[in-house]
């Protein structure tokens, strides 16, 4: 019975070692070999067994090496968590080390006139034919306004232009010769000579009805023939018919010194009706005061309007007088309705070439030693 018991015993301790070496067989496969293991598997000695003894083998020293390469890199890996390699970072703009190119204010001159900035060797090309949209255009020698003028071109004259830059533009001018001009000044939309205006014939204009002198009556009739003139009328306690009295309020007398101080007097009864014209289309546009006294007391609208509401000048002549009644009381114009604005050549070419309002108006005529303007959204 003894015997059966260690017998069972042994067979199951067999069974067991069996199966452990079929694990250990299998598992063999899963596991990697490395480069050190199989050689020391090939040639069954360590390498601490050879540094020991100091054998040497064929290519033992390079696997060696290698061996010791792969732990190292086994070592690495292991202590080394996984992660990205980051790149190299990239200067950052506008740093100490790389700043970027400071872009300079545009400079203008004492009128407000921007000078170039950008080299004329790095204008665009151009081919185009342009005409002066001014009253006066000055061609000078570089695009600035601090160099001299080569030439001087009048409203409705053509130049080639052969380049441009941000605010001037270079141009051949009729002897050949390059010159430049700046860029608001001119329009590729053909643009006419304005017809010269003709001189004013003199008007005659009646004195103011509180200047008016009153003639002596004229002798009376033969008594067989009845009168009818006024000195009878007088003698029969009639009334004389009066010439209608024009009331100088005050919002008159504003608008007549305004009409005194902005108009040209060489040019007569025309310029100042013209000016009062321009005043009383401000009234009736819809978008001004539509009263004489809130129009001119707008700001910068009139820069003669604070002399004119202190009362300067105190007097003016019979022609300024004549040109506010028909203005005023009449409704006389020599100016389309839709025409807004005036200046002198000077102030209209300055205002232009700075970006001013004018430059986006259009010209109506140049008379009367100004220029005449309007906005092309009016004409109706």
């Amino acid at each position: 019975m003894d015997m059966i018991k260690q017998h069972r015993i042994l067979s199951a301790v067999t069974i067991m070692l069996i199966i452990t070496t079929l694990v250990i067989w299998l598992t063999q496969d899963l596991i990697p070999v490395y480069p050190l293991a199989a050689e020391q598997t090939e040639t069954g000695v360590s390498t601490t067994e050879q540094a020991q003894t100091g054998a040497s083998i064929p290519g033992q020293i390079a696997s060696s090496e290698r061996a010791a390469a792969a732990t190292n890199l086994e070592t690495a890996e292991s202590d080394t968590p996984d992660k990205p390699i980051s790149p190299a970072p990239e200067p950052v703009s506008g740093s100490k080390s790389d700043p970027e190119p400071t872009v300079q204010p545009a400079e203008t001159d004492a009128n407000g006139i921007f000078q170039e900035r950008v080299p004329v060797t790095s204008f665009a090309s151009d081919q185009t034919t342009v005409y002066i949209r001014v009253f006066n255009a000055n061609i000078r020698e570089e695009p600035r306004t601090d160099v001299p003028i080569v030439d001087q071109l009048s409203m409705g004259d053509s130049l080639s232009r052969s380049g441009y830059g941000e605010y001037w533009s270079q141009v051949i001018t009729e002897d050949n010769e390059i010159g430049y001009i700046l860029t608001d000044l001119i329009s590729t939309e053909v643009i006419y000579k304005p017809k010269p205006s003709p001189t004013p014939a003199p008007t005659a204009v009646p004195p103011p009805p509180s200047e008016q002198k009153t003639e002596p009556a004229s002798a009376p009739a033969p008594a067989e023939t009845e009168s009818t003139d006024s000195s009878d009328a007088d003698d029969q306690g009639g009334e004389t018919p009066e010439e209608p009295v024009v009331e100088k309020t005050e919002e008159f007398e504003l608008f007549a010194r305004v009409i005194s101080l902005e108009g040209h007097q060489p040019s007569g009864y025309d310029s100042y009706l013209s000016v009062a014209s321009v005043i009383m289309n401000h009234v009736a546009h819809p978008a001004f005061p539509n009263t004489v006294t809130g129009v001119l007391s707008r700001s910068n609208a009139f820069y003669t309007y604070s002399k004119a509401a202190a009362g300067i000048p105190e007097t003016y002549s019979n022609v300024v007088y004549q040109a506010a009644v028909d203005a005023y009381y009449h409704n006389k114009r020599n100016l389309p309705s839709y025409v807004i604005a005036f200046a002198t050549p000077e102030a209209y070419e300055r205002n232009v070439a700075s970006g001013g309002s004018f430059s986006k108006m259009e010209v109506y005529q140049v008379a009367y030693a100004a220029v005449w303007c309007y906005y092309e959204r009016d004409v109706r």
